[in-house]
């Protein structure tokens, strides 16, 4: 017990912590105010709660099996964790969604600031909605002989009324969201996909520009030239002379000449560049591209690990549909996916 209690201090403590430090930063720079940032900051206000409430209650009541902060916060600390988990849900929404603009349709206009901040506003609205009949349905009962005066939801007047909720949240808190992100995230997938396909080079090419550029000749000298422009090299010399000051003072007008097809060489240098380096960076592209799909699956997976146990648990109790051996340890599995859906915040975040 001593251990599991020091455990769950430090994840708490680092929750709470390294989410301070993410709003102070985005607070303090301003560089750093961007519209998916804001998004990130009420992600991190909302798992501050989470770690506030949740993480100091849950730990007691479950080691006492009693409550002992009263009628008042029977009503209110679960109406506090369900708005601030379903805050978190819809913010996980809207940040997938703001992904997917930007990635997926670069050329429309992205979600602005303002627009960002009622999002926001209507993020908590809806949680809040959607977690307000809890606050009318939690009571004080009696469970012998393990427990003492306990608090827990009382639908004893209307079972119909609580399936019903239980599976409007079941799709407001679960189903759409990760149907939303699921969508999201596959979509950037396949766009990253189809932006980084290029035009193969040949592997003699690569080897020519890799043994070029890697060389002590210069590798100007060989992107002016390789690519068909002759005063390319003509400007390397007359430059290599310049600097060793063997052109004339008074070659004024040549050093002009000399400055504006630098200038024009510059440019096709850059874009010979970007061209060899997409001759080179094939593989480097490829293994961005499988990190890239990595972490979307990761994000996809780990949201649903972490609200399939919980959602699906209260759905099947809402219906009376729970196993026996589920049954006879209600109040253990009910903690368990209660703490794996508290899990988010410290990995989605």
């Amino acid at each position: 017990m001593g251990f599991f209690a020091f455990l769950y201090s430090a994840i708490v403590l680092t929750s709470i912590l390294g989410n301070i430090l993410v709003i102070l930063s985005v607070c303090q720079y301003r560089s750093l105010q961007s519209v998916r940032n804001l998004f990130i900051v009420s992600l991190s206000v909302s798992d501050i709660v989470i770690s506030v409430v949740s993480g100091t209650i849950t730990p007691i009541v479950a080691f006492t099996k009693i409550w002992p902060f009263g009628q008042l916060l029977c009503k209110w600390v679960p109406v506090i964790q369900g708005v601030s988990l379903c805050f978190s849900t819809l913010t996980l929404t809207s940040i997938s969604v703001d992904r997917f603009l930007l990635i997926v349709t670069p050329l429309k206009p992205s979600i602005q600031k303002c627009c960002a901040c009622r999002i926001v506003a209507l993020n908590c609205a809806i949680a809040l909605a959607i977690s307000i009949p809890i606050l009318f349905n939690q009571a004080m009962v009696d469970w012998p002989p393990f427990c003492g005066q306990f608090c827990t939801e009382d639908w004893s007047n209307s079972s119909i009324q609580r399936s019903l909720y239980g599976t409007f949240v079941l799709f407001t808190q679960f189903v759409f969201p990760f149907l939303i992100i699921t969508s999201c995230y596959v979509m950037i997938s396949i766009k990253i996909n189809s932006g980084m396909r290029t035009k193969r080079c040949s592997s003699a090419e690569v080897a020519k520009f890799s043994d070029y550029c890697s060389s002590n000749v210069r590798c100007d000298k060989f992107l002016s030239s390789s690519f068909g422009t002759d005063e390319g090299n003509s400007l390397y010399i007359n430059e290599q002379k310049l600097q060793n000051g063997m052109l004339m003072a008074g070659d004024g007008a040549m050093k002009v000449a000399m400055d504006q097809r630098k200038m024009v060489l510059s440019r096709r240098i850059r874009t010979n560049r970007m061209l060899i380096g997409r001759c080179l960076g094939t593989r480097m592209r490829k293994g961005i591209l499988r990190l890239s799909k990595t972490s979307l699956m990761a994000m996809v997976a780990v949201f649903f690990c972490c609200w399939a146990p919980s959602v699906i648990f209260n759905f099947l109790r809402d219906y009376q549909w729970l196993p026996n051996f589920v049954i006879a340890q209600e109040y253990l599995f009910g903690t368990t996916t209660h703490c794996l859906s508290i899990r988010q915040v410290y990995n989605l975040s």
